[in-house]
């Protein structure tokens, strides 16, 4: 009796393991073996979709934005070229995902023996016929080491793999690149080869994936029985079979013919007559009910629900963003812990096929979700705000904080190719030091001028000077003079990305802008005007962001922004009370952006900034009624970082624009009366040095023309600059929009160290090869012909091109 109950047990349960509508649930419970088999575990990634989903979710999102290299364009570009030629991408997803499955592996295919250990200084370029991927039942480890002292402890010595003939194929260890699981616990009574191998995702989610397609089944199974018709006839149990079936094909007939049910209905009191009813399902708590099972398989994989389903997210104002935050953080970990040391094993091998050099290259993992531009922006003005507050404590030595802030850049990739960039600077210039430093006081430097607008442009006049006669003489004895005082916005990098955004096609630099705290053409007394009591202790004032703004025309060309500040309004009539003069109706406090709006430009269409305004201490300077005359403005080059154009172009000799010459053939003179000169006689052989070639340029030239000037002079040349003036001056051939002008052509020779591109010469000099260089300006696009010769750099030609 005992084996007769025990054998109907058996049978139930094993019918009930096939039978979907089992109420004991045994197909759900039932135990797995610890490990799958090869048959099994693809079996079970075959079967199911969710099983699918599980596994490869994980494995395309660590690919899904591949990697950004830190090298030379052309290195990347031949790695990149190299990465497409093996198909690595693909590849290496392939692999996560038979890693999810029980393990896989890459193996490198190259010429000559498998059993040998490949090194990757054997590689050259092309060396690498292929990777290919195979499972962890291709592959069988021979001979484990056991020795606990080697660091190769519990890998095989040897793989071996089955070969087109049957034999065995032995694989040097060096070659395979192995995927494997999540270790085991140590001392796992298990074989060597699946405690290398580790725990698969497969293995940990299948019971829960298991019982939620088990829930799909039996929901389809139930929407199936919801179709059936319930049939009641009289006396079923005494009728014939004949009878019955005729009776039933009759009903049948109905239904698909008729479209309609035909029974006959009750007769009477004693007579029933035919039922026919549809079987009833209360489907309330269905759908709640099958997503608590696909919510389960969810928190077992760690995969967010809403990943996982392709659902929107639930619940009011809900956005699926912190299930997604969560998602990238569990991806990123899985890039880290586990592909990334895959790829560093096999990147060496990778970057010498492709011809480069692995010390010299870097990587990281792309990332998972791209900041709309909007977000980029924002970050970096909150960045760029605190890097300037951050500066303006004097906290930090300025060769610290130079440091600081250029690895900051590079690493966040503000500024693409900034390392290459640096590293062709000298390290006096790339960290803020003066190698030339003349003794001068850097307390003593100001801008130019006294305009409320413009400081320091045009192209005869410093930029920056070194406590110039005037202001030095008035400094010293304080004589009652006309007065400027001004404060530099210490923030115009948003305020310049703001015009640009809104339609100026051009701005004051933005070390010339600023606000005016006192326009006094009346003579005063500056000791007079005693000291401001508002201000941070470095004596800056912060405008905070919002508040009353506008932004107007003043006077007859000025586009300003207004805006309001008690602390600068009360400190401008506080010098007016003193003995300063205003010489117009009213103060508000501005910030001129730009002189150079047309009149039909739509101000009022435009929302004013409403960013905070940072300003720096007050500037006394001996009020210059000349200032208009000197503005220059930044007008948008497209081979600069910046919003427009590069507010410090190359400067002869100490800083200056347009300063004096070194000594040498021609004699002394500025740069326009030797331009004038050249222009008047222009005598062959006769140069004049300007500065060196910087090495960047000389790097590029090299590139595009196989020119080497490293290291070479920039010169004028008396013919070449009168050549220039006779074909393409007012009165000569003009080939291009517009005839050049003098000024033209004194900018045309600096701006070889600022060309958007080179190419090789169309004829060789007299004294060497020739190569052309093209400028974009706001003016217009240039045209200059350089020839080289022993020493030297010189221009030959230059033109406005159409």
């Amino acid at each position: 009796m005992a084996w007769i109950t025990d054998s109907l047990r058996g049978a139930i349960e094993t019918v009930g393991r096939l039978n979907p509508f089992s109420r004991s649930g045994l197909s759900a419970s039932t135990a797995l073996p610890g490990i799958f088999t090869h048959q099994l575990a693809i079996a079970a990634y075959m079967a199911s979709g969710m099983m699918k989903k599980v596994i490869s979710i994980p494995a395309e999102d660590r690919v899904r934005e591949w990697r950004d290299w830190q090298a030379d364009a052309k290195v990347i570009e031949a790695i990149e070229k190299e990465e497409n030629r093996l198909g690595l991408i693909a590849k290496v997803q392939e692999a996560e995902t038979l890693r999810g499955i029980g393990g896989g592996a890459l193996i490198i295919i190259t010429a000559g023996d498998h059993s040998s250990e490949l090194k990757p200084e054997q590689i050259g370029k092309g060396g690498i016929v292929a990777i290919n991927v195979v499972s962890r039942w291709q592959i069988t480890g021979k001979d484990w080491i056991k020795d606990l002292a080697s660091p190769r402890y519990g890998e095989p010595e040897m793989w071996e793999m089955q070969g087109d003939q049957g034999s065995a194929v032995p694989i040097h260890p060096s070659r395979v690149i192995c995927f494997r699981g999540a270790r085991l616990p140590a001392g796992s009574a298990i074989a060597d080869d699946e405690a290398f191998w580790g725990d698969s995702r497969l293995l940990r989610v299948f019971t829960e994936v298991q019982r939620s397609d088990d829930t799909q089944a039996w929901f389809a199974a139930l929407v199936k029985k919801a179709k059936l018709l319930r049939i009641g006839i009289p006396d079923l149990d005494s009728r014939e079979p004949e009878q019955l079936n005729k009776r039933i094909e009759v009903i049948a007939l109905g239904e698909s013919s008729l479209n309609a049910t035909v029974y006959r209905s009750s007769g009477g009191a004693d007579d029933a007559g035919e039922t026919i009813t549809d079987y009833q399902v209360t489907w309330a708590g269905i759908p709640a009910m099958m997503d608590a099972f696909d919510q389960r398989v969810s928190a077992v994989s760690d995969i967010p629900f809403t990943r996982l389903t392709g659902r929107s997210p639930a619940g009011m104002n809900a956005t699926g963003q912190h299930d997604m935050d969560n998602w990238n953080k569990a991806v990123v970990a899985g890039q880290k812990l586990e592909t990334r040391p895959c790829l560093e094993q096999l990147d060496p091998f990778v970057i010498r096929s492709a011809g480069a050099d692995p010390e010299k290259v870097t990587w990281k993992f792309a990332p998972l979700s791209v900041p709309s531009e909007k977000e980029e922006a924002d970050t970096f003005n909150v960045t760029m705000d605190a890097v300037t507050k951050l500066q303006a404590t004097g906290s930090i030595p300025n060769e610290a904080f130079a440091k600081g802030v250029q690895n900051l850049l590079s690493e966040r990739e503000y500024i693409p190719g900034l390392d290459q960039a640096l590293a062709e600077i000298p390290e006096a210039e790339r960290f803020g030091l003066n190698p030339d430093d003349d003794g001068t006081d850097p307390s003593a430097i100001q801008s130019e001028g006294g305009d409320p607008a413009s400081a320091g442009g045009g192209l005869n006049v410093p930029v920056r000077r070194t406590a110039n006669d005037a202001a030095t003489a008035f400094f010293a004895d304080a004589q009652p003079r006309p007065l400027y005082v001004q404060r530099k916005l210490l923030n115009a990098a948003p305020l310049i990305a703001w015009a640009k955004a809104n339609g100026f096609k051009s701005t004051l630099p933005a070390e010339d802008m600023h606000v005016t705290v006192l326009y006094s053409k009346t003579a005063v007394d500056p000791m007079k005007m005693g000291e401001g009591w508002t201000g941070d202790e470095n004596g800056h004032v912060r405008v905070k962001p919002g508040g009353p703004r506008a932004i107007e025309r003043l006077g007859e060309s000025a586009v300003v922004l207004l805006f309001a500040s008690y602390e600068i309004e009360g400190r401008h009539h506080g010098m007016v009370e003193a003995g300063g003069s205003h010489d117009f109706d009213s103060y508000q406090p501005h910030v001129t952006l730009s002189y150079e709006v047309p009149e039909g430009f739509d101000l009022e269409a435009i929302k004013p900034y409403a960013g905070a305004l940072e300003f720096g201490p007050e500037l006394f300077e001996p009020l210059d009624l000349d200032w208009k005359r000197k503005v220059v403005e930044d007008g948008g080059a497209q081979n600069s970082d910046r919003p427009f154009d590069d507010a410090n172009p190359y400067r002869w000799g100490r800083g200056r624009r347009g300063g004096q010459f070194k000594a040498g053939p021609g004699g002394g003179g500025s740069a326009s009366d030797y331009v004038a000169r050249a222009i008047a006689n222009p005598q062959p052989q006769k140069q004049r040095p300007v500065g060196k070639v910087t090495a960047s340029t000389a790097r590029l030239v090299k590139q595009r023309t196989g020119i080497d000037i490293d290291g070479k002079e920039l010169r004028l040349d008396h013919s070449g600059i009168g050549h220039a003036w006779k074909e393409h001056g007012p009165s000569g051939k003009v080939r291009g929009a517009k005839p050049i002008t003098q000024g033209d052509l004194l900018r045309g020779i600096q701006n070889l160290n600022r060309a958007t591109s080179i190419s090789q010469g169309t004829a060789r000099g007299r004294s060497g090869p020739r190569f052309e260089a093209t400028y974009v300006t706001r003016r217009g696009t240039m045209k200059v012909i350089y020839e080289t010769n022993a020493k030297a750099v010189y221009a030959m030609n230059m033109w406005w091109v159409r």
